[in-house]
């Protein structure tokens, strides 16, 4: 198997499923067979955050996959926008497709890994290890990049494609000439797509949520990733000032969306840590 497949050749392979979501629903991805893992993509995203890793991690792994509620496929959340409701609503979806509540593993991706924490949080003898990657560890919420262009009125492709590469330079990549054309392509798809707000989730993070969370912990963070404030080696010290026994991972040459842009390393951390 291709280890760094596309979306042409991923997305045919997946097992897909609508899941009842109180009065909604949301869809989730499953590839491979192994020890559970749930990949939580970030803002303004879908389960095409992950499309690079889920080949390498389905060798040894069930890999589940939602669009979290306003993104992708997957309905609006239903109830407060808060992050302990977006947990229950993920976990009664997974409880549906592992009725048994096996052991998992979280791995999340920018809010998606915040996302990961309330789930760890809310079931701490179920989660076995907890996976962030994201630049920034410290209470403070990450200002985005000055600069970005708007782009909801476009009509032309090409032009829209242009805004979106040099937004993807600014907020997401480091080197520019890895943003190919699947990843202006997918984050086209998921911008038109995206109908929820993430901003009004954030008055609802829960404090220190780090320190009651039982899980192993890993901080996985592009070397120039734009949100890590002040710098982001200060911020791997942050992380380990909350969690000791955490470890942390500096991805050489890589931006915000780090397993994108360098997949063979994150792909190599993300296995090694799981197989702890």
């Amino acid at each position: 198997m291709d280890l760094l497949q596309d979306f042409d050749t991923l997305e045919p392979t997946a097992t897909t499923y609508a899941i009842p979501c109180g009065n909604r629903k949301m869809t989730w991805r499953v590839w491979g067979r192994g020890s559970p893992v749930i990949l939580l993509h970030g803002s303004v995203g879908s389960w095409t955050h992950w499309v690079r890793n889920i080949s390498a991690l389905a060798e040894r792994h069930t890999v589940y996959v939602p669009d979290l509620p306003g993104y992708g496929d997957s309905a609006s959340l239903e109830g407060p926008s808060t992050f302990n409701n977006l947990a229950t609503k993920l976990w009664s979806c997974f409880d549906t497709l592992c009725p048994e509540r096996p052991d998992i593993a979280l791995a999340g991706f920018s809010f998606g890994s915040v996302v990961a924490e309330c789930m760890a949080l809310a079931r701490n003898d179920q989660v076995r290890q907890l996976l962030l990657l994201r630049g920034n560890f410290s209470d403070k919420v990450p200002r985005p990049p000055s600069g970005m262009q708007k782009w909801r009125h476009l009509d032309d492709r090409a032009e829209l494609a242009a805004v979106q590469r040099h937004n993807l330079a600014l907020s997401m990549f480091h080197d520019c000439t890895r943003i190919d054309d699947q990843a202006v392509s997918l984050h086209i798809d998921n911008c038109n797509r995206a109908i929820a707000d993430h901003t009004a989730f954030l008055s609802s993070r829960p404090v220190d949520a780090l320190r009651s969370i039982a899980a192993k912990v890993y901080g996985i963070a592009g070397e120039f990733d734009c949100y890590s404030a002040p710098d982001l080696k200060e911020q791997g010290q942050a992380l380990l000032r909350i969690r000791p026994d955490a470890e942390f991972h500096l991805v050489p040459h890589a931006g915000h969306w780090t397993m994108y842009e360098a997949p063979e390393t994150v792909n190599r951390i993300l296995l090694e840590a799981l197989a702890c």
